[in-house]
C-alpha cells in the first residue's frame, strides 16, 4: 500500500512537471508538433497556440523532421535518421508564395503567411518579399494581387502596423463610404464585413463602435443637427 502511494505521488509529481514545462512554452505555430530544444525524447504538441507535453516511450528519441512516417518517436540506437528541423514546406503550387504547408503527424496543414508576406523554406518562416533568401520560391507577383477581393470599395491589402511595431495578422479597416461598417481581413485579405449597432458608429482611431457625437468625421451620420460641423465645397 505504501508503495502504491508512492507511486501515485511520483506520476502527479511529473505530471506537475510537465504541466509547468507547457505553460512555459511558446507555440511558434499555433497547431503543430515540436521539439524541445534541449530534451531529446521531449516534444510539444500545439493545438491553437495552447502547448500540451509528450514523452517517447523509454529508449525512444522525437523525431520532429517526421522522417519515420506515423511514429515521431524512434529508437536512440538509429541517430543516422535525425536531421534538421523542417516543419514548414513550400505550397505544391508553384504560383502560391503566400501559403505554405506545416506537417503534424505525417498530415499536411496548409496555412496562409499574413499579407503581404511570402513564405520563404530556406528561413522556415513568413518574410518580406525583400528579405527573401536564395532558396525562397518566386511567384508571379501579379497574380498573387489578383487574388485580393473588392467588396463594396474596400480593396485589402493595406499593411497594418501594430503597437509592438509588428505586421497586424488580421487588420480592421473602415468601410470607404459607409460609417456604421467595418472590415476585417483574415491574414490580410478575403474581407469580411462587420456592423456597429444602430446609432453607433466605427471609429477609425480606436478601432471600435462609438456614439456617433465621439467620431467628428461621422457625427451627423445618422442626423444633421444645427450645430453639426458641416464642410463648404
Amino acid at each position: 500500500r505504501l508503495r502504491m502511494k508512492r507511486s501515485c505521488c511520483i506520476a502527479l509529481l511529473f505530471a506537475a512537471v510537465g504541466l509547468s514545462v507547457a505553460q512555459e512554452y511558446n507555440c511558434p505555430e499555433p497547431n503543430g508538433i515540436f521539439a524541445d530544444a534541449e530534451q531529446c525524447d521531449l516534444y510539444y504538441v500545439c493545438e491553437k497556440g495552447i502547448a500540451k507535453t509528450e514523452l517517447c516511450e523509454d529508449g525512444l528519441l522525437f523525431d520532429d523532421s517526421f522522417a519515420t512516417g506515423r511514429s515521431a518517436c524512434f529508437p536512440t540506437e538509429d541517430r543516422q535518421r535525425v536531421r534538421a528541423s523542417q516543419r514548414s514546406l513550400d505550397h505544391l503550387d508553384p504560383a502560391v508564395c503566400d501559403k505554405f504547408v506545416t506537417c503534424s503527424n505525417g498530415t499536411g496543414h496548409e496555412l496562409p503567411c499574413t499579407h503581404p508576406l511570402v513564405f520563404d523554406a530556406g528561413i522556415g518562416s513568413c518574410v518580406r518579399k525583400a528579405n527573401r533568401s536564395p532558396d525562397a520560391k518566386i511567384c508571379d507577383e501579379a497574380e498573387a494581387q489578383g487574388s485580393l477581393i473588392t467588396v463594396e470599395g474596400f480593396l485589402p491589402g493595406k499593411e497594418v502596423i501594430g503597437p509592438h511595431n509588428l505586421l497586424t495578422q488580421h487588420p480592421v479597416y473602415p468601410h470607404p463610404s459607409d460609417c456604421q461598417f467595418f472590415f476585417t481581413c483574415y491574414f490580410g485579405k478575403d474581407p469580411n464585413k462587420f456592423g456597429c449597432p444602430s446609432g453607433q458608429v466605427f471609429d477609425a482611431e480606436s478601432l471600435i463602435c462609438k456614439e456617433a457625437a465621439e467620431v467628428p468625421d461621422c457625427a451627423c451620420w445618422y442626423n444633421c443637427p444645427e450645430d453639426c460641423p458641416t464642410t463648404n465645397a
